[in-house]
């Protein structure tokens, strides 16, 4: 109830809380209402990023040399795509918490979105040298690897993010893509089940496995993995796109 939540601050706030707990906490409060409503109101979920990052720095006011705040921060300006402002303060939070592997991953994910591929590669690298376990920088690394035409080695940075986690979905999806870039269609699909029954909701997770089958020419497979999609996304122009093909 992130509504609800964020009245109980103000009103903390209002009746004299002017603390950094109440700053911090409506700041994220704030963040999470944003981040609920980002798919079916674009404006709604921009003025409450504002609105976080309004309390964010109020908190930073009274504690600048806390790490956190600066990431939660820095978050919001990269949820806002100002990607400038978002680096400038994960690297203020990684000179205050210089062994945090997330921070390395969240820049490496502002360059990757950036187009600076080495520069992406070397965060991440540099996150698994503190936590060579850490499965989001993992599967960040490996999926960046498939991505940029060194498909070996990012099926084998995959295979490792899903033995580390074999409940994340999104690390068996990537794995499929990439066997998908190998033309492994087989490999593919065993890699995306794994993926839909750890997260049976994410379309993409079906128009993957129908391309794979439209490949592997079963065409009846592709045709109800399709429709699926369609249930749940009438509009899914990748399945549309498929749909024409079958």
């Amino acid at each position: 109830s992130y509504v609800a939540a964020i009245q109980q601050f103000r009103d903390a706030q209002r009746l004299g809380a002017a603390s950094f707990d109440a700053a911090y906490n409506l700041g994220r409060a704030y963040r999470q209402y944003a981040l609920s409503v980002k798919d079916t109101d674009k404006r709604l979920y921009n003025d409450n990023l504002k609105f976080a990052i309004d309390q964010f720095e109020e908190a930073v006011r009274y504690k600048p040399n806390a790490a956190d705040v600066q990431f939660q921060l820095g978050l919001c300006y990269h949820d806002l795509q100002l990607y400038s402002q978002a680096s400038s303060t994960f690297r203020r939070a990684l000179n205050l918490s210089p062994q945090d592997p997330a921070i390395y991953y969240q820049l490496g994910q502002l360059s990757a979105e950036q187009g600076y591929t080495g520069e992406a590669t070397a965060y991440y690298m540099d996150g698994l040298k503190i936590n060579p376990r850490h499965t989001l920088l993992l599967v960040a690394l490996g999926k960046l690897y498939a991505e940029n035409k060194r498909v070996p080695l990012g099926i084998k940075t995959l295979r490792q993010a899903t033995q580390e986690d074999p409940l994340m979905w999104e690390a068996w999806y990537e794995l499929g893509r990439a066997h998908m870039r190998a033309r492994e269609w087989n490999l593919a699909l065993s890699a995306l089940e794994q993926a839909r029954q750890s997260s049976s909701f994410v379309t993409s997770i079906y128009t993957a496995m129908a391309s794979c089958y439209l490949r592997l020419n079963k065409r009846d497979e592709a045709r109800q993995l399709v429709n699926e999609t369609l249930q749940r996304d009438p509009n899914n122009v990748e399945a549309l796109r498929i749909q024409k093909q079958l």
